[in-house]
């Protein structure tokens, strides 16, 4: 176990008498972190897969906008 100094008292008081290994202790944030970094470098990979080549069209035209060298032919 770890001893975690004078606040033990107060601890064991509440019922709280065994801690868990160094090892636990370390690896849980650690296993934490590597996870929330993943997972946020999987969420940017699936971003990058679902937006359009910046070379494509379809990153400036969309159903809504007109057709190039269409400029002033329809009426607002």
């Amino acid at each position: 176990p770890i001893e975690l100094g004078p606040e033990d008292i107060v601890l064991e008081s509440i019922g709280i008498h065994d801690y868990p290994s160094r090892y636990w202790v370390l690896a849980m944030p650690t296993y934490l972190m590597v996870t929330l970094v993943l997972a946020l470098a999987f969420y940017i990979g699936l971003n990058f897969i679902a937006t359009p080549h910046p070379t494509s069209l379809n990153t400036l035209f969309d159903e809504y906008s007109r057709e190039p060298g269409g400029w002033g032919r329809e009426a607002y």
